[in-house]
């Protein structure tokens, strides 16, 4: 079977269970923050990738490296995972999970990339406004790059808008060219 639908068949089991236990929000930063450190460490990825190691053995791992900051249903889940050897699927899975959380939550994805750092106040006036004209959440991610000198791209699910000094530049040489 395809793992992108093994991973989005146990994310969307995860959401309805989550949803039914009524702890859908701290499920959804426990799987953001397990896949972050999942992705951060090659000691977790050998460990779970190895046939080595017994299913028991994988089980009190993962409780041990995240039993004490993710709520207990995530662990359950994360043991039920294991129990039906599909660990490594588990950083795929959790983030289908996340695409899920946001689609069935109404949550747009944006990435916002200024020439210089913005304070934390511009970057929360700056979500809202998006918030407001989309009429939506919005999960925003604030990045630089200095090499735009000015204005931001903005980019909602996979739609670019391209403010940027650099992109307004690059217009006026192409019409000068003509």
């Amino acid at each position: 079977m395809n793992a992108g639908l093994i991973a989005r068949r146990y994310a969307t089991v995860l959401y309805d269970f989550a949803l039914g236990r009524k702890v859908l929000d701290d499920v959804y930063n426990d799987a953001r923050n397990i896949c972050q450190a999942i992705a951060g460490s090659n000691v977790i990825n050998q460990f779970l990738a190895s046939p080595l190691r017994k299913a028991s053995e994988k089980k009190a791992f993962l409780k041990n490296t995240f039993g004490k900051f993710v709520t207990p249903t995530t662990i359950e889940f994360i043991v039920f995972v294991v129990d039906k050897e599909r660990v490594s699927l588990l950083s795929e899975i959790l983030r289908v999970f996340q695409v899920v959380y946001k689609q069935r939550q109404g949550i747009k994805s944006a990435s916002i990339t200024t020439a210089k750092e913005l304070s934390a106040e511009k970057q929360n006036d700056i979500t809202k406004l998006i918030e407001n004209k989309l009429n939506s959440k919005v999960e925003a991610q604030y990045n630089t790059d200095e090499e735009i000198i000015g204005g931001a791209i903005i980019t909602i699910d996979g739609k670019q808008l391209d403010c940027s000094v650099l992109h307004q530049l690059k217009e006026i040489e192409k019409r000068l060219a003509v």
